[in-house]
């Protein structure tokens, strides 16, 4: 059975997740991130899965900007200025037919670990409405293991 990378995923990840936290201009944010982390693993297994199971780790943090016009969208041209300059690749995903809301992909293609997939969900400037930005980066695939790291969330309870 091929070793687990988990573990190894869960750091690179949160590494991952703090640089581009780190891109938002701070005069945009308005308080602490909302993140949560765990190991998700394939669809054809369900919770309990054998160590040899398809798996691999994800973060998704919310976070809440200023009201100013257009905050949320100023957030993610600086994370995506940032990644298309690391080399990642981009696509629209989805664009929200009834409301602001809009998806943005990045896609890195590691020669060893396979694929890394960040989306940016980000709203179109509403009137009187807050803006956030949700940040998900997920890992390459690996297995399960038998030592998984554990679930986790920080920040504002809601």
């Amino acid at each position: 059975m091929p070793e687990s990378k988990l573990h190894e995923y869960k750091a690179e990840t949160e590494q991952l997740r703090s640089d581009l936290d780190s891109q938002i201009p701070a005069e945009l944010i308005d308080s602490e991130p909302t993140i949560e982390a765990e190991a998700r693993e394939g669809a054809e297994h369900g919770p309990g899965g054998e160590p040899s199971s398809s798996a691999w780790w994800q973060v998704r943090q919310y976070r809440w900007l200023d009201d100013s016009a257009g905050s949320s969208e100023r957030a993610a041209q600086a994370i995506h200025d940032h990644l298309v300059g690391e080399g990642w690749s981009y696509s629209r995903e989805r664009e929200s037919a009834d409301g602001p809301g809009v998806s943005d992909g990045y896609r890195r293609t590691d020669d060893d670990d396979g694929g890394w997939y960040v989306e940016l969900t980000w709203a179109e400037t509403t009137p009187d409405r807050a803006e956030s930005l949700v940040l998900l980066i997920v890992s390459p695939m690996t297995v399960l293991g038998s030592d998984q790291p554990k679930s986790e969330r920080t920040g504002p309870v809601d």
